[in-house]
């Protein structure tokens, strides 16, 4: 029952449309990554993280349609697995090239990889991607989406078109071309920055991958450089009837969550420190959400 509260919270905090990304130091919520680049010719792809990557971590790359509840087949289409085999957490913003190096082969910029189910290859019309934590049967959560198709490829993913997958017709070949700073803006808007089209330059012959970006700017890298960069202060721990929380900006939004999951209290902040009463609520743990335009961080409070 204790788990079924943690992942009703984050379903409600974090949600999987229309809730802001965060980063949370681990790769599998929707969004996490994004697909940078694509090359039918060499059968190759690129992605970058936007949230940090924990070692071990592994990400399957799957070249196949998804009907809304499975994809077509087995062994029609094939399937990449990346791992962070580095020994070291690597940094959001980094960007992954993964090419074909034989028939059975493939390499990858950072990290390690491996076809684990054959005939990997990438059409250049009507074939897409799909990234999931999981494996074929059993998906697990599901990263993004790149492909040019118009299919059911999102339906029953929690991926949205536009914010955290990229499906679009007539797209081919192409890269990413657009800012890669993102450093003043969230990284909810910049995973939509680099899923639409509109930002990305299409050609069926262009040099891959030397012609990917190498990595995306976000200045502030997680949510330990949010607390220090903005003074983040939640207090007391242990609260009788008053919270109080400080910042060093006045645009923030502070929501408090049960332990259940129910947001008990939401404020848009208008100045750098709000005192919130606490004393109606039941003794308890509560979470704190605060939302700022680069990310947000979430602190645990006790109400006695």
């Amino acid at each position: 029952m204790k788990n079924f509260y943690i992942i009703l919270l984050f379903a409600l905090f974090f949600g999987t449309n229309g809730f802001a990304q965060i980063i949370d130091d681990t790769i599998d919520d929707p969004g996490d990554i994004a697909i940078v680049a694509y090359s039918n010719a060499s059968d190759g792809f690129s992605f970058v993280f936007l949230d940090n990557c924990p070692n071990g971590t592994s990400i399957r790359f799957i070249d196949e349609e998804w009907n809304g509840t499975a994809f077509d087949s087995e062994n029609s289409e094939g399937d990449v697995v990346w791992t962070n085999n580095s020994g070291f957490n690597i940094d959001r913003g980094t960007v992954v090239n993964i090419q074909s190096t034989g028939d059975t082969t493939f390499s990858a910029s950072v990290g390690v990889v491996i076809e684990d189910n054959s005939n990997f290859r990438l059409a250049q019309s009507g074939d897409g991607i799909l990234a999931v934590t999981g494996t074929r049967a059993v998906p697990g959560n599901f990263l993004t989406f790149f492909g040019d198709t118009t299919d059911s490829s999102l339906t029953g993913t929690s991926l949205v078109n536009g914010e955290t997958a990229n499906q679009q017709a007539s797209y081919g070949s192409g890269y990413y071309s657009g800012s890669t700073d993102c450093s003043a803006i969230s990284v909810t808007d910049c995973s939509a920055r680099l899923n639409t089209k509109a930002n990305w330059t299409l050609s069926n012959s262009y040099s891959y991958p030397s012609a990917v970006i190498s990595s995306i700017n976000f200045g502030i890298l997680n949510n330990t450089d949010l607390l220090e960069n903005k003074k983040l202060q939640v207090f007391p721990s242990v609260i009788t009837n008053e919270l109080t929380v400080s910042a060093a900006s006045k645009k923030y939004v502070v929501k408090i969550v049960s332990l259940l999951g129910v947001e008990v209290f939401s404020r848009t902040s208008d100045s750098e420190t709000i005192q919130i009463d606490m004393a109606a609520l039941q003794p308890g743990v509560y979470f704190v959400k605060v939302e700022f335009e680069e990310g947000s961080s979430i602190l645990k409070v006790l109400k006695k």
